[in-house]
């Protein structure tokens, strides 16, 4: 279950990651991690894909700001208007959280795939009237902690 004590990191998605970053970091007064440039294994309207992504978290946190490098015609395609994306929580149960949300009306979006095919530890859902949220295996928790502190690249 979502708890206001898990909020984790609020989301934007910039058309350039540069951009966003320089954007975002002067607005809000953040300093950045060395970017990741990721592929990811996604489950979305479009079936299992590899998707390519690129992101980078604030420095100060939690509450850690993260910026989205737009991947078309994906969860991370750059919407007109706000860049606002997603609220980030960690919880306990990935799968029981999916569940739980649907049956407040949110719509699954997308997830991440793991190597056995089933859940890769995140999901993103939307509802009519809130925020995206994207929720977090709990155990990544730490491992976000090191690399925005700069332990690891």
């Amino acid at each position: 279950m979502i708890r206001h004590e898990d909020i984790h990191h609020i989301a934007f998605v910039a058309p350039d990651l540069q951009q966003g970053m320089e954007e975002v970091g002067e607005v809000y007064g953040v300093e950045w991690t060395t970017p990741r440039h990721l592929e990811l294994q996604v489950r979305d309207h479009r079936g299992v894909r590899a998707l390519n992504l690129s992101v980078v978290y604030s420095r100060q946190g939690p509450l850690f700001l993260e910026v989205l490098q737009a991947v078309p015609d994906s969860v991370w395609a750059a919407q007109p208007g706000s860049r606002l994306h997603h609220v980030g929580v960690h919880v306990d149960d990935v799968e029981a959280e999916i569940e739980r949300l649907e049956g407040l009306g949110q719509a699954l979006e997308a997830a991440g795939v793991g190597p056995d095919g089933r859940s890769g530890g995140w999901a993103y859902l939307q509802g009519p009237l809130a925020l995206r949220v994207e929720i977090m295996d709990i155990s990544g928790r730490e491992g976000t902690a090191r690399w925005a502190s700069g332990e690891i690249a």
